[in-house]
């Protein structure tokens, strides 16, 4: 009984904590985090075409 008990405790906080929004961002930091976020991605595909291109002349 005291582990379905404890399961269904867990449950719920898992559930509760999960559904909230903790966050209050503006449309300004919003619309900043997305730059910021595509700025990375950019940098990050720019390194991997680098490193295609050194593997090609490698011939890996």
């Amino acid at each position: 009984m005291k582990i379905k008990f404890l399961i269904l405790a867990v449950l719920l906080v898992t559930i509760t904590s999960c559904t909230k929004n903790k966050y209050n961002l503006t449309v300004a930091d919003k619309a900043y985090l997305n730059k910021t976020v595509d700025s990375i991605f950019d940098l990050d595909q720019n390194v991997r075409l680098h490193f295609n291109t050194i593997d090609k002349k490698i011939q890996r």
